[in-house]
């Protein structure tokens, strides 16, 4: 909130628009080298091949749930101490209710999604 009182105040609030367009149109991710997948958040249960992303159009604000908003705002499980928290064998995805949207996903989802598309 800062930021965005920040540009809009020293600038004006076409320069903010401006930035808030520009961000619509980043790559929400990408292959590095051929072997290193980069994306700004982490995986959904509703992703399942690198192609998935050919499918978001990207030029527009989030949506709140979904393919989109899981890859901006999902989390790898959390650690205390090295023991992962959830323990969930039944599930790779656990809601996020510490963001209020998306998923925390496993160790297990990762290594699933990672091996179908290497």
């Amino acid at each position: 909130m800062r930021a965005w009182c920040s540009i809009r105040y020293k600038y004006n609030l076409t320069v903010y628009e401006l930035f808030m367009e520009s961000f619509d149109s980043l790559p929400l991710a990408a292959v590095v080298n051929g072997k290193f997948l980069c994306i700004h958040g982490g995986l959904s249960p509703d992703l399942n091949s690198l192609a998935d992303f050919n499918n978001i159009n990207r030029f527009q604000e989030p949506p709140r749930q979904g393919l989109f908003c899981d890859i901006l705002w999902s989390d790898p499980e959390e650690e205390k101490e090295g023991v992962t928290v959830f323990k969930s064998k039944e599930r790779s995805f656990i809601p996020n209710d510490v963001r209020g949207c998306s998923f925390f996903y496993t160790y297990e989802a990762a290594t699933k999604f990672l091996g179908k598309n290497s």
